[in-house]
């Protein structure tokens, strides 16, 4: 969201079982009526993640599950209720894990507190692909570099500076930020839905990529705002890309049965 064996017969059998799920050592989860804007305007942060603990914030349970799964809310098919009910979830993180583990914790702590059951489904949807522009591709062959910084990394600023990325990396980093499309009332700077790599480009490459409110790192900007906000779409062009409109199959969560209220603390 990176999340004692006696006798053969039983370590036959643990062999046999599916990894666990990384949990939370301990977890809150309270219902509340706040809302992220209230949050923001009183300085407080909707979302903090370290090694220590994971805090959600006003966080309704459509966003605890996109969170969870790692998806976008347009992937995820569910009751509407899902983003009425807001909850202040706190978890801790038990010693040797790391934030990068957290939404598989979520997803333990949804199926435990909120009975939470799903499943996937591929379906046919509307997207923008990914394809070569007029101009010549305008990135680098990777030249390596350090494995840490590996994809599309930044954002302040509306400044990303990817590395060692294919295509269809890149197309999944634009898929990727819809997660928050709308929250707290902010107008979104990315695609509206999935992008898909239709370029036919094989290999990994390094490039700088701005968009959304370039260059106004700390305070926000406004779409009509043309001096500083860049649509993902007139970014991709700067690189010899575009988007065509189109439609492929898509991964959806399935919500089989979720609760409204969680079980006790």
């Amino acid at each position: 969201m990176r999340f004692s064996v006696l006798l053969w017969l039983a370590a036959s059998v643990a062999l046999a079982q599916p990894a666990a799920k990384p949990s939370f050592e301990v977890v809150s989860v309270k219902p509340t009526s706040e809302t992220w804007m209230e949050l923001i305007r009183s300085g407080r942060k909707p979302i903090e993640l370290d090694d220590a603990q994971a805090v959600y914030r006003a966080a309704p349970l459509s966003l605890l599950i996109q969170a969870a799964y790692r998806l976008p809310q347009d992937q995820i098919a569910g009751p509407g209720w899902m983003g009425e009910l807001r909850f202040n979830v706190t978890g801790k993180l038990p010693a040797g894990a790391g934030k990068d583990q957290a939404p598989e914790m979520l997803q333990a702590m949804l199926a435990e507190r909120f009975k939470l059951v799903a499943h996937y489904e591929e379906r046919t949807r509307a997207v923008y692909l990914l394809v070569l522009g007029k101009g010549p591709l305008k990135a680098k062959k990777t030249a390596g570099g350090d494995p840490s910084k590996d994809g599309c990394q930044g954002g302040r600023g509306g400044h990303h500076d990817c590395q060692n990325i294919t295509m269809d990396g890149f197309a999944d980093f634009l898929s990727m930020g819809r997660a928050f499309s709308g929250m707290a009332g902010v107008v979104s700077n990315w695609p509206d839905r999935p992008v898909v790599n239709k370029t036919g480009v094989d290999g990994a490459y390094d490039f700088p990529f701005d968009f959304g409110c370039v260059g106004v790192a700390g305070r926000g900007c406004r779409p009509d705002d043309a001096a500083s906000f860049v649509p993902a779409s007139d970014a991709v062009r700067t690189l010899g890309l575009a988007f065509e409109s189109g439609k492929a199959p898509y991964k959806v969560l399935v919500i089989d049965h979720v609760e409204q209220k969680p079980t006790d603390n």
